[in-house]
């Protein structure tokens, strides 16, 4: 049924001109687990259910027919179905897992380095067969190892991975210059494949995991724009793009009526009630089960409580008080929780059909970084790009830039957010209609004579 979700959602998505992502490990893993599931069946039903299609056969007489089947057919591979099957579920899983915003980038960061493993894998079968045919060529008379092409191959992959043997060519007796060579073939293998080719996909894949590292909040964002057109619900078409194996039986019956007629919203609407009951009723069922199991936790705790309250009076009144809570959760408090359970369940079935929820509104607080205070900022930066002024000394000008855009009055809401009045505490372009002379006077050669003018004119001023 995961393969059907999947054509679903390819005919609605196109139908309301959304874009299905294709193709994905999701899809392919579904294809593969139809197909299997389909050779599965058809193997049941054609071999374990043979001679069993007869009203007048009582249970023992099925039983042992079926062990005949089995025994017929008792060489038949099924467990490489099975292992099929088994491998598409965890595709599944990792598909599933790519939501996930800490292993779902790395997931993808894994799926980056199989193009380049691929690559690799071109260039280390060309060397298999290059090593393969100089080994066939030279000892084909001499070792069984050798005998074919195949055999050869066979051969130098077990040597690439660490299985070679030099006493191999000891066998060769009758020519001693072959020996040798046999010798420095494998010494060739062993360094072309265990140092240079392994140090090699070792370095292309850190390189591709330091790449796309850096960029896994990217990676994992773009997981989660790409299935933004699968995941959104849709009120005429909901219940059949968003559908759960296998629930989405349920929707089948109604696909041909919505390939040519758009389904109302009750329609809709129905359908996904229809499909989920069964998942609402299973949770419902926990549900009940959870809290009748807490029931008596929560009666003991309760009584635990009130206890410890009647200790904490402040007066001879409060304390009575106390005592009475005490006395009456003691006799009343199951049914009280019993009620209250009651109540919870009416809520909790009632809120697995709502449909006019409020949505959490967030309000938007506007910020205090205007265009006019980004310009301000352009324009002190073109300032000194026209004075060709390279380097300034960096108190003064921290100095002048907090003073003139009143850095400190803004910087409660730079640490908390709070909201300022707009265009902050104070004026922004000050600086922006300041002397442009004063600009060339930051500059680190000239600080000093800039800093004995500014006290001398501090001075005349007093």
């Amino acid at each position: 049924m995961f393969f059907t979700a999947q054509i679903l959602q390819m005919i609605f998505l196109k139908k309301l001109d959304r874009v299905f992502t294709f193709p994905t490990i999701g899809f392919f893993s579904d294809l593969l687990l139809f197909g299997t599931s389909i050779m599965t069946i058809d193997w049941i039903m054609k071999n374990i259910r043979r001679g069993l299609n007869y009203s007048d056969l009582d249970e023992e007489e099925i039983f042992y027919r079926k062990i005949a089947n089995y025994q017929v057919i008792i060489d038949y591979k099924f467990e490489y179905l099975l292992a099929i099957m088994i491998s598409c579920l965890i595709l599944k899983v990792l598909d599933l897992i790519q939501f996930s915003a800490d292993i779902g980038p790395l997931v993808k960061i894994v799926g980056k380095m199989l193009g380049d493993f691929l690559n690799f894998f071109i260039l280390y079968a060309i060397l298999i067969i290059m090593f393969a045919v100089v080994g066939n060529l030279n000892f084909i008379f001499y070792l069984d190892e050798f005998t074919g092409l195949f055999e050869s191959c066979e051969t130098v992959l077990d040597a690439s991975v660490g299985n070679y043997n030099f006493e191999m060519y000891d066998a060769i007796t009758s020519n001693n210059m072959i020996s040798i060579f046999g010798d420095f073939y494998t010494i060739a293998i062993v360094v072309t494949f265990n140092i240079l080719i392994l140090n090699l996909i070792i370095a292309i894949l850190s390189n591709t995991y330091n790449q796309f590292d850096t960029k896994s909040t990217g990676l994992y964002l773009s997981k989660i724009l790409n299935a933004r057109d699968e995941m959104t619900f849709d009120e005429n078409y909901g219940a059949i793009i968003l559908t759960m194996t296998p629930l989405n039986v349920a929707v089948l019956p109604m696909v041909p009526f919505a390939l040519f007629q758009k389904p109302s919203p009750r329609i809709n609407q129905v359908l996904m009630i229809l499909q989920y009951a069964v998942l609402i009723i299973i949770i419902y069922i926990l549900f009940l089960g959870g809290s009748l199991i807490m029931l008596p936790f929560a009666y003991l705790k309760s009584v635990s409580m009130k206890a410890q309250l009647i200790f904490k009076g402040q007066s001879l009144k409060e304390s009575i008080k106390n005592k009475a809570y005490f006395l009456g959760f003691m006799v009343f408090g199951p049914v009280l929780l019993l009620m209250t359970l009651f109540a919870d369940l009416i809520y909790f079935w009632k809120n697995n059909f709502r449909s006019n929820l409020k949505k959490i509104i967030i309000e938007r607080q506007r910020s205090t970084l205007t265009n006019n205070t980004i310009r301000d900022l352009k324009m002190l930066c073109s300032k000194y790009s026209k004075e060709k002024i390279k380097s300034v000394y960096s108190i003064d000008f921290v100095k002048t830039f907090r003073r003139n855009f009143k850095v400190r009055e803004n910087l409660q809401y730079l640490l908390f957010g709070q909201m300022i009045p707009d265009g902050g505490f104070g004026n922004g372009a000050a600086l922006a209609t300041s002397n442009p002379n004063k600009l060339v006077s930051l500059q680190t050669m000239n600080i000093r004579q800039f800093r004995r003018n500014q006290q001398e004119r501090d001075n005349t001023a007093y």
